[in-house]
This record gives C-alpha cells, sequence and structure tokens, in this order.
C-alpha cells in the first residue's frame, strides 16, 4: 500500500472513530510498527492529527462548540448509561441544578418517579422537557446562546448565587490531568463554576471521548466534583482516578 493510501486510511478511521490505535493499524494495513508511528507523525506535523499515547485522535479545537443538535446523536449510548447512573444519586425533595449538556438532558426519564424535586437549569431544552413531564422547574434569565441553547450572562449567575442546591450536575468538554475541566466558553463555564461553588455536591458527567481533551476556557479541577463516565480504557482509568473520583456507569 502507498504511503498516500495509508494516510487517507488513518484519516478516514479518525473521522469515523475520533481516535486509532497503533497496534490496530499495524493489523489493518499490514505493515510494521515503526512505518505506522513515523505515518502518525508525519500526519500531525501537517496538524491532521494528535499524536497520542498509543495512537492519534483529530485534532480538537478548543474554542469551537458543537451545535446542541449535533452533540444529542453523539455516542447516545454512552449518554444514557451516565444519565441513568446519575439519576441515581438523587433523592426525594432535593434542590438541584442542571446545566444545559445534552447527556444532562437524558436525565429526564429518569427523573420522573422523584419525588418532590426542585430542579433550576439553564438549559431551554431542559426545561421544555422537563416541564412537559410535570416536574418542578425553574429556567433561568439572561443571553440565550443560539449554538447550545444555553442561557448565560451576568444575570443568570446573579440568580444562580441566590439559590443552593444539593446535587449540580454538568456537561463538559475537557477532562485532562493537568487542565482539570474545560468547555469552549467562557460564559458558560462561569455559569458552571457558580453551579459548583452553590452546591453541596458536584458531578460531571462526561463520556470517555472527553477524556484528555483541553478546550479554552477552565471550569474546575478534577478533584472539586465526582466525574461520572460511561467506560474508560484500563490506562485512562488507572490515570485519571489517580488523581480523581471517578465513576462508571457500566460498573
Amino acid at each position: 500500500m502507498l504511503t498516500a493510501e495509508r494516510w487517507r486510511y488513518i484519516l478516514d478511521k479518525i473521522d469515523r472513530n475520533k481516535t486509532v490505535q497503533v497496534t490496530e493499524l499495524v493489523t489493518e494495513l499490514n505493515v510494521s510498527e515503526s512505518t505506522i508511528r513515523r505515518d502518525l507523525s508525519e500526519l500531525e506535523k501537517q496538524e491532521l492529527l494528535v499524536r497520542v499515547h498509543g495512537g492519534a485522535e483529530g485534532r480538537f479545537e478548543t474554542t469551537k462548540e458543537p451545535r446542541f443538535h449535533d452533540k444529542i446523536v453523539e455516542n447516545v449510548e454512552g449518554k444514557n448509561k451516565i444519565a441513568a447512573y446519575a439519576a441515581q444519586v438523587i433523592h426525594d425533595n432535593e434542590a438541584i441544578f442542571i446545566d444545559a449538556g445534552t447527556t444532562s438532558l437524558a436525565m429526564a426519564p429518569y427523573l420522573k418517579d422523584k419525588k418532590g424535586l426542585k430542579i433550576i437549569t439553564n438549559g431551554l431544552r431542559q426545561a421544555e422537557v422537563f416541564g412537559e413531564m410535570g416536574l418542578d422547574v425553574s429556567v433561568l434569565g439572561g443571553h440565550i446562546k443560539s449554538g447550545t441553547l444555553a442561557v448565560v450572562g451576568i444575570q443568570a449567575i446573579q440568580q444562580m448565587e441566590q439559590f443552593y442546591f444539593d446535587r449540580v450536575f454538568l456537561g463538559i468538554n475537557g477532562v485532562e490531568i493537568t487542565a482539570g475541566l474545560t468547555t469552549p466558553d467562557i460564559q458558560e463555564a462561569l455559569i458552571k463554576q457558580t453551579a459548583i461553588k452553590q452546591s453541596r455536591q458536584a458531578y460531571i458527567l462526561a463520556d470517555a471521548s472527553k477524556f484528555n481533551k483541553v478546550s479554552f476556557a477552565k471550569v474546575a479541577e478534577l478533584d472539586q466534583a465526582i466525574i461520572f463516565t460511561d467506560e474508560l480504557s484500563p490506562e485512562d482509568a488507572q490515570k485519571f482516578e489517580e488523581v480523581a473520583e471517578i465513576e462508571e456507569a457500566n460498573q
């Protein structure tokens, strides 16, 4: 196979799966490990991918945020696992904050049997769905982001500072050892920071694709919240569990 054909194969696989593993490429392309590593190095020089331990992944744009309607169809199975797991920690008669993330929206069907919940959200879609279910839900006021349908801004933050939550559930874009918890938009980062500050316990809902990623705006350190995820590789599980409280929904 020509070099150009290998490169096309590698990039196509990353486009489909977000990541590639060196061992898989060695088998699939029937070439040596040194050839694959050389290919990945050349593609990284051309800024077409990013090398990671054991393979490579697509370039992650720190300030680019997918639109809500794009995110909601990504990793649906993993998000549902995390959502169901997260709902189990909620007790009757609690006050909770649920942000505008798509994984938090997936919690909706698992909340219907909870009694006396008081829900605050900055997600327009969340407010609509929870309201239609007959739950006690209030939505923050402020500026609406067209891409994520999240309410942000000083007005929303000032309202949040008047509340104290038993638990908060937050989506995130990046979970990384050094950078901590990050998100592309500073306005949403401020909402998440305020939620954590005003809560008795904060939970981050992050499927495995969010790990080892760094986005633009810092939200918190890894140890400031319990992180619920779907299924980490053994290497990532060992690495992250040394510095954070990680719970896998598949366990």
